[in-house]
């Protein structure tokens, strides 16, 4: 029996990620660890990074910072970079404000500048123009970058005066 994928942040950038940022067009030296830090005024969401970060804005500005969540699981020669959003603050420091459902205690973060979401719409529905996850098994892209867009599924928008865009 094949025992499950269970990915988890690395602790530096290592040969599994490091297709990853080369694939991606990222540096290394770029990558951070970031724990989850306190939001102002609101709950956020677990897997609604982009909301969440928006929501912040709000409260107490600051700016957007996109980029990648890197995970990797070396028994199985895997890696993941997941599309994330992090908060900037007026002082430049980046903070995860997006609760893990893992329970990792902080993520390694790859800023990328040269990718972002965009906010759409799917049939009424508040939607969000987004990258997929892109996945590496022993150092060979298996999933590729792609566009996709991601309809909300939770009413958090519509609750924190967010939508319509």
């Amino acid at each position: 029996m094949i025992a499950p994928l269970s990915p988890y942040s690395p602790k530096r950038v290592n040969g599994y990620v490091q297709p990853l940022l080369d694939y991606l067009g990222l540096e290394a030296r770029a990558a951070v660890h970031l724990r989850v830090s306190l939001s102002h005024g609101f709950t956020p969401e677990a897997n609604n990074c982009h909301l969440n970060v928006w929501c912040q804005l709000r409260a107490l500005g600051g700016g957007v910072q996109h980029g990648w969540h890197l995970v990797q699981d070396p028994r199985h020669k895997f890696s993941e970079a997941i599309f994330h959003t992090v908060w900037r603050s007026e002082t430049g420091e980046l903070r995860d404000l997006t609760p893990r459902q893992d329970g990792e205690k902080s993520i390694m973060f790859v800023p990328d500048n040269t990718r972002a979401i965009e906010l759409s719409n799917y049939n009424g529905s508040p939607a969000i123009n987004t990258f997929a996850s892109v996945k590496v098994v022993a150092g060979e892209v298996i999933e590729p970058l792609q566009t996709i867009k991601l309809v909300v599924q939770s009413d958090f928008a519509q609750r924190h005066g967010l939508w319509p865009w």
